[in-house]
């Protein structure tokens, strides 16, 4: 994995005459990874960045998150862009609106899980149950190293029914387990899927997929991209399927305003 701020001069000349998609991850990448999820905020430097991004002519902005829609639309703020939810299951823009039509099914099969969930781990101290609708999001960042293995004892006999019967799959993050529907649908398939659709309607012209994320659950769409665009990964990682990699957040804000001033400038006939 190279860095990516020793490419970027060889890079941008290939920017500038291209369509950009430009897909973010939220936590860990526009933000700080946090202990506590709610206290994950935006920060005004970076919400105004993204608002000059949004009016770009030629770059579509699509907040990618494992949050949910509702919850990830409050936090960012912004109007005119596209939010993906629940690592895809969920999408809200101006033109797009797209919710799994067996979401009332999945959302009491959910409800159930999440209330065995905390009736059996709130009893360990540092655990941070997310009921996000779609999903439910089991933090273990503050659990104390002694009680990890009790933790991760009655979390898995808590689920084992659910993934017997195939009613659930779970994916790890950082220090998170994210409880989601078995289907084959994350962050990769749902960036493949929107791809596809976004181009159909941009006649033929050159475009550019950037994916910029920071977790596991990043690396499905990390595979998804590695052929037709530019793929990074925030802090270095020597399993990660991306192609190039930026230290840290501020180095984030760093390329997108390298990217506000490119595609400001630029002159499209």
């Amino acid at each position: 994995m190279d860095y990516f701020i020793d490419h970027w001069n060889a890079l941008k000349e290939s920017w500038r005459d291209k369509y950009l998609f430009l897909f973010l991850d939220y936590d860990g990448t526009l933000t700080p990874i946090v202990e506590i999820p709610d206290q994950s905020f935006l920060s005004a430097e970076n919400k105004v960045l993204l608002q000059e991004m949004s009016g770009l002519p030629f770059c579509r902005l699509i907040i990618v998150s494992g949050r949910a829609v509702a919850d990830i639309k409050k936090r960012v703020g912004i109007a005119d862009i596209v939010y993906i939810g629940n690592h895809g299951f969920e999408i809200d823009s101006p033109q797009i609106h797209f919710e799994n039509p067996d979401k009332d099914r999945i959302t009491r099969l959910f409800q159930g899980i999440k209330n065995d969930l905390d009736r059996e781990l709130t009893k360990i101290h540092g655990v941070i149950i997310e009921d996000k609708g779609w999903s439910i999001g089991v933090h273990y960042r503050m659990v104390p190293e002694n009680n990890l293995g009790l933790f991760n004892t009655i979390f898995h006999h808590i689920c084992k029914p659910y993934l017997v019967k195939k009613e659930i799959s779970i994916q790890t993050g950082k220090k998170v387990f994210e409880i989601s529907p078995p289907v084959k649908w994350d962050k990769g398939s749902i960036v493949k899927w929107f791809l596809n659709g976004q181009r159909f309607t941009l006649d033929n012209k050159a475009t550019l997929p950037v994916y910029i994320g920071d977790d596991q659950t990043d690396e499905d769409a990390f595979q998804a991209l590695k052929d037709e665009g530019i793929t990074i990964c925030v802090g270095h990682s020597e399993v990660s399927q991306a192609k190039y990699f930026l230290k840290d957040i501020k180095e984030v804000s760093l390329l997108l305003e390298e990217i506000l001033e490119l595609k400001t400038v630029e002159s499209w006939e």
